[in-house]
């Protein structure tokens, strides 16, 4: 089935009330999400969205499950920011139409794990500040275009121009920020 025939399923089940579950394709949101987990999504409208919010959308290739950065005003629409925890780059921008819903739980191996309440939600907080801090620590954002970045309110670490000169160190921390986030999933999975 194509992309914009199981996004319009997926709306149109949204619409109805309905909560529906899609398989995760990729591992750009590990340790959260991994290949092969099945999320669960509300309805949601981009204006309610709140910054670190892991969201379904609809790519021009493919379904994306990213976190949610902000949303930019371009020519008669608002445009998403999105990015996945494991790249360090921001997706392109995407129209707010695009937007699918909001991931509210996720289910690995017949396990739920509510990413909104509890110990879920409080891994899922704590996960999309790691990732606020990747963005600022590497400059993920100085690589957007000057008009988007003034929409992200993320602006680096001082020091972190003397951290990208250095790839052994920007190595070294990613994998050190990952494997604490991979040791917290496992402790509330």
């Amino acid at each position: 089935m194509e992309t914009p025939q199981v996004a319009g399923m997926l709306r149109y089940s949204l619409q109805q009330g309905q909560r529906p579950f899609i398989a995760i394709t990729s591992d750009s949101m590990a340790p959260l999400l991994r290949r092969g987990d099945q999320v669960q999504v509300e309805a949601a409208a981009w204006q309610t969205l709140q910054a670190g919010d892991v969201v379904l959308v609809q790519a021009p290739v493919d379904l994306l499950t990213h976190r949610y950065w902000g949303s930019v005003p371009q020519a008669h629409t608002n445009c998403l920011l999105l990015r996945g925890d494991r790249p360090l780059e921001f997706d392109g921008l995407l129209p707010a139409s695009s937007l699918i819903g909001r991931v509210i739980c996720r289910r690995r191996q017949q396990r739920v794990l509510d990413l909104q309440r509890g110990a879920g939600g409080w891994l899922n907080r704590h996960l999309a500040r790691l990732s606020r801090a990747e963005i600022r620590l590497f400059g993920a954002a100085n690589a957007l275009p000057a008009a988007e970045r003034a929409y992200l309110p993320l602006s680096p670490f001082p020091g972190a121009a003397w951290l990208r000169r250095r790839p052994w160190a920007m190595r070294a921390i990613r994998r050190t920020l990952y494997a604490w986030a991979s040791l917290l999933a496992r402790l509330v999975a």
